[in-house]
């Protein structure tokens, strides 16, 4: 009858006060006791009684258990609301909502609890990190690192956190010194993985270490490794149980390591089963609905497709990775589309534009802090720059990618290093030049096992060196 308080839905018995003012004012006069106490009754009867709010609401929740001083339920809720928010690509509200939650840990009594539930909030908010901030940025290595720490004991060695909350952790900081370039770092992080999975015999985790573990062997430059790998974890996923791993990992494991699995098998040379796995990758993304495990897909997909030759899916799934990296604020993996872009514009003869297309991507590899294979990224672009006729910038690329390949550990690019090192050669008329850097590319291909890398530095060493029947017979043998 005041009019200070309007029923605003009759249906769900929902009331507004007229102006905040009033609400602070009713609010504050209550006494704190009664006002914890109520707080505590609405988060329990929604706990209770309104399950759609708890599965879509948790923030509803996390507020009235935070103003009821129950500190672990509350924390809980935000670490729940921050895992939809990410899968929601809401990312500086699920941010916001982290810390909010690590907060609170810090005040719970039990330090086993403090510790696993900070764990768990730290390797979230990495992971969302990750995503809209790219993998190298220093606040991502800052929430790893101190999740990492949360697991072990004293010592500094031991670890004492419950593997599940590990793993991801480990992967985290795995990929983080990948995108730092510094692959043998990133291979402890991940074999460490991979025995803790092994030690807890559940093939949920196995699928993971296995799956991650062979993407880095295969940039590390043994691909016969790495598919051994992957074959394993496709076992593991005969046995996996969950359905739900991309909460904790931060995308989908399965659906990586088949993409992934795509790319590697193009670059051993087989020619129609990788871009299947990678269809059948971007089909259980979709199903799953989670962006960043989307984006990923997408991602990964156009660069297989790049490899693979095929220009239209290379374009087609380029230009989907960008629109929906855009729109869903996927800083590391949308740009990655422009590489599909690009080999569409370099096959139309529009090597300016291909040019400009690696640029921008490089831009933001700079701006993020670096990128896996990002030694390959500059290989690719100083060939379209080779195209365009800029063989200056294309030296310097080149040499860039020489120093990056070298620090890295991601010898599965020599081979088309040196193959793009011998076309400069080539196009500046030092045919002898040319013909040692692509005879070293098709040593460099062999050598990892990349036999559809060691055939297209062999196309290009017979145009300035036409093959003898002697060594055409030869290259015939080696490639069987």
């Amino acid at each position: 009858q005041s009019g200070l308080v309007n029923q605003v839905d009759t249906h769900r018995a929902t009331y507004s006060f007229k102006h905040a003012l009033v609400q602070d004012t009713a609010y504050e006069s209550l006494l704190r006791a009664h006002r914890q106490a109520l707080h505590s009754r609405i988060a329990n009867a929604l706990e209770e009684h309104f399950p759609h709010v708890v599965a879509t609401q948790p923030e509803i929740l996390a507020h009235h258990f935070m103003a009821a001083s129950a500190i672990e339920s509350a924390a809980e809720y935000y670490l729940a609301a921050a895992r939809l928010g990410f899968a929601r690509s809401t990312n500086d509200e699920a941010i916001g909502q982290l810390n909010k939650g690590i907060a609170l840990s810090a005040r719970l009594d039990d330090p086993t609890k403090a510790r696993d539930l900070e764990l768990r909030l730290q390797s979230t908010k990495a992971h969302v990190l990750a995503n809209s901030r790219g993998y190298g940025a220093a606040e991502v290595r800052d929430a790893y690192d101190r999740a990492r720490q949360l697991s072990l004991a004293d010592d500094g060695r031991t670890v004492v956190a419950p593997g599940q909350l590990v793993l991801p952790v480990l992967g985290g900081l795995a990929s983080y010194y990948w995108t730092r370039a510094d692959v043998p770092r990133a291979l402890e992080y991940m074999i460490q993985r991979r025995t803790l999975a092994d030690q807890s015999a559940d093939p949920n985790f196995q699928l993971v270490a296995y799956g991650t573990l062979a993407t880095l062997t295969a940039y590390a430059g043994d691909l016969a490794t790495a598919d051994h790998f992957f074959t394993s974890s496709f076992a593991f996923f005969k046995h996996a149980t969950r359905d739900d791993l991309h909460i904790e990992f931060g995308t989908d494991p399965h659906t990586r390591n088949l993409a992934w699995n795509g790319w590697v098998r193009t670059l051993i040379g087989e020619h129609d089963a990788p871009l299947e796995s990678v269809h059948i990758a971007l089909d259980r993304a979709v199903h799953l609905k989670h962006p960043a495990t989307i984006g990923q897909a997408k991602a990964i997909a156009t660069l297989a497709a790049t490899m693979h030759g095929d220009i239209e899916l290379a374009e087609r799934w380029g230009e989907e990775c960008i629109h929906y990296g855009t729109e869903q604020h996927l800083v590391f993996w949308g740009p990655l589309g422009r590489v599909g872009r690009a080999s569409a514009h370099a096959a139309q003869g529009r090597f300016d534009l291909a040019c400009a297309e690696y640029q921008a991507l490089l831009d933001v590899v700079e701006r993020i802090g670096g990128m896996g294979g990002h030694g390959w990224l500059l290989v690719l672009a100083a060939e379209m720059y080779l195209a365009n006729g800029q063989d200056a910038h294309a030296e310097h690329l080149l040499d860039t990618a020489q120093q990056l390949l070298r620090r890295s550990g991601e010898r599965v690019w020599t081979s088309e290093l040196h193959r793009i090192q011998g076309r400069l050669a080539q196009a500046r008329g030092r045919t002898a030049a040319a013909s040692e850097s692509f005879d070293a590319a098709v040593a460099a291909g062999a050598e990892v096992g990349a036999r559809h890398l060691r055939a297209k530095a062999l196309k290009d060493l017979h145009l300035v060196s036409p093959p003898t029947p002697e060594s055409t017979e030869s290259g015939r043998v080696v490639s069987a």
